[in-house]
């Protein structure tokens, strides 16, 4: 009885292999991109859950809200308050005292394209409605640009794209 060998010879093997490094060539910018746009959607639904949070604790507890820039997650910044890349805070103050609190805590990884901007501060009421609309922006250069949009009513909404409804 006579077996044959079965395998690949060494130019198959070679052929195969070029074949799949030109694959991963092509497929890496790709996933490069893939990889930017993730971490904006990541980043602005991270904001808009931290809003809507803000806002319900807001009504829950009767109390005064302010969302802000912070970069110790303790105090707001006092320059450059538009710039939300370093995180965010919630401070309450309620209406028989004149206390402050911090109630909540957003900070962001260290990532120097990600660009987040918003207004000073955003104020949520005992009712949880906003004393005027709100815009934030995340994006980064050449990428997808997300905006979360607080209307008036409060209700915190994102939107692909620059402009709120």
């Amino acid at each position: 009885m006579n077996k044959s060998l079965t395998g690949f010879t060494l130019f198959e093997l070679i052929v195969t292999v070029a074949i799949l490094a030109i694959v991963a060539t092509l497929a890496v910018p790709s996933m490069n991109s893939w990889q930017q746009n993730s971490k904006i959607r990541s980043a602005s639904n991270e904001i808009t859950h931290f809003l809507q949070l803000v806002r319900s604790d807001a009504i829950k507890t009767g109390r005064i809200t302010t969302i802000c820039a912070s970069q110790d997650g303790a105090t707001c910044v006092t320059t450059n308050l538009t710039n939300w890349n370093t995180g965010l805070i919630a401070r309450s103050t309620s209406l028989s005292a004149s206390t402050e609190e911090v109630r909540a805590a957003l900070s962001f990884d260290n990532n120097s394209q990600l660009n987040i901007t918003g207004p000073a501060s955003i104020v949520f009421n005992t009712v949880g409605a906003a004393n005027d609309r709100y815009q934030i922006q995340v994006s980064m250069p050449d990428r997808e640009t997300y905006s979360v949009c607080v209307p008036v009513s409060g209700r915190v909404e994102k939107v692909l794209g620059s402009t709120c409804p």
